[in-house]
């Protein structure tokens, strides 16, 4: 007899399954292995959840996002888990750690899953679908920048990785609303673009790494807001939000650079 599962069952069983591999690694002390296992088995368990249910270039959408993006999760975690100092307070560590894991499995694993469907067709949770993926998408790139900007590697291999990381989470994003291929990659190459611009400018900045990969969301965060409004008319208000944003961080450049001289150039 056939055993039905469900899609939510799969979900569920990704959910559990994912954060017990990160454990059971770290655990047999493989630290430099887990990003990797982690990856694999999300894209593996994803597949399984959409049932092979993909085509075009929602393979690339539906299994590349949620396998890189938890598979930088899993890079930021260790790297918190290997600042505990003492036994007892690496296994809290990694206690809590698991747990953010799964719930953030959960919530790629179901908005993906939610954005497939809503790809082929009409999908009244497809509006929360995008918009839990919109934030996702900042919080991930967050992570991925400010991974980028605390290791110490050649600033060109970085700024290739700002390219690519950039160019996958918008050219996903702007899957999410179905927007011409040709579009959605000249709107991706553009962002793409404009990210390592602003990363090789903030690299010659003298302000600390938080602020470093704070600001790289932030300017992601407007050009993709643009991006995917293009199908409409861009409001002013959205103008006006943007403006104030970008003279906050001009503001914060200017008060938190130290030059080692005068210190900083106003404050």
């Amino acid at each position: 007899m056939k055993i039905l599962i469900t899609t939510r069952t799969r979900i569920a069983i990704t959910t559990i399954l994912v954060p017990t591999v990160f454990v059971i690694t770290n655990l047999l002390l493989l630290q430099f292995v887990v990003p990797l296992v982690v990856s694999i088995t999300v894209l593996i368990m994803v597949l399984w959840v959409t049932q092979l249910n993909l085509k075009g270039e929602s393979i690339f959408a539906v299994t590349v996002f949620p396998s890189v993006s938890l598979g930088l999760v899993v890079i930021f975690l260790d790297q918190i888990i290997d600042t505990s100092l003492t036994s007892v307070g690496r296994v809290s560590t990694l206690i809590v750690s698991t747990i953010v894991l799964a719930l953030i499995t959960y919530v790629v694993t179901s908005s993906i899953n939610i954005l497939n469907i809503a790809s082929k067709q009409q999908l009244p949770l497809a509006q929360a679908g995008r918009a839990a993926h919109y934030v996702l998408t900042m919080v991930f790139s967050y992570f991925a920048f400010a991974l980028l900007v605390s290791f110490e590697f050649n600033i060109l291999l970085k700024a290739a990785m700002v390219f690519g990381l950039s160019f996958m989470y918008t050219f996903v994003a702007l899957w999410t609303i179905s927007l011409a291929r040709a579009q959605r990659l000249i709107s991706s190459l553009g962002i793409a673009s404009m990210q390592v611009f602003v990363f090789l400018v903030l690299s010659i900045w003298p302000i600390d790494a938080f602020y470093f990969a704070l600001f790289l969301v932030f300017v992601f965060y407007m050009t993709l807001g643009v991006a995917l409004e293009i199908r409409e008319t861009v409001s002013r208000w959205l103008w006006y939000e943007y403006g104030i944003i970008f003279l906050g961080i001009i503001l914060i450049l200017l008060a938190t650079a130290s030059w080692g001289i005068n210190g900083t150039i106003i404050g």
